[in-house]
């Protein structure tokens, strides 16, 4: 009894550190009053259809990992499952790393549901995210211009990722970008002008 009220109090602490950490982080970055103009600057009605989109994302989300729990024996009631799914969205836009997944693990843990069992399912959700994305990817491509431009538009494609990956890839290099930008990027365009003639 006394181990268990321990621990429980250690992952409490350790919790409430790691969340005072981060929001004082978060508030040394953002300028708050900037980023209230900003906001208050929107119309209402978009600030109102974003809450809609996240919320029915959620309960698409919990949907999805009943069917993925629900197929590995395991069953969570929607309203936990939710609440847990919730919780670890948005932990993940606070957390390194996406430590809202370690809290979703945790969260069903306690719930009886062993670590492998949610591990594997954050894969199964993993993988049919990267299936569904390359479905748009390849639909993008597809209809990317007319018959005629079919190929110059998979090749425009292509430049773009090619663009966006090498940016990426500076990102941690910021010196680089500007020697990057001069050189590579200038032979992707010479190269995409000589394809498209």
């Amino acid at each position: 009894m006394g181990t268990s009220w321990r621990r429980t109090f250690v992952r409490l602490l350790v919790g409430t550190a790691a969340t005072v950490a981060f929001l004082v982080l978060f508030l040394r970055e953002v300028d708050l009053s900037q980023a209230w103009k900003t906001m208050s600057a929107l119309p209402a009605w978009t600030l109102l259809a974003s809450l809609g989109l996240i919320g029915a994302n959620l309960v698409f989300m919990t949907l999805r990992w009943k069917y993925l729990l629900s197929g590995a024996g395991y069953r969570v009631d929607k309203r936990r499952l939710f609440s847990t799914i919730a919780v670890g969205r948005g932990a993940n836009n606070l957390l390194p790393a996406r430590g809202g997944d370690l809290l979703r693990i945790e969260s069903l843990r306690e719930r009886q549901v062993p670590v492998f069992v949610t591990a594997g399912t954050l894969f199964a959700e993993r993988l049919l995210d990267g299936v569904v994305l390359s479905v748009w990817i390849v639909l993008g491509a597809i209809m990317i211009g007319g018959p005629k431009d079919r190929f110059s538009g998979n090749f425009r494609l292509i430049n773009r990722r090619h663009r966006l990956r090498l940016v990426g890839q500076s990102a941690f290099h910021p010196g680089k970008l500007r020697r990057i930008e001069r050189g590579h990027l200038h032979h992707c365009d010479t190269n995409m002008a000589v394809i498209m003639q």
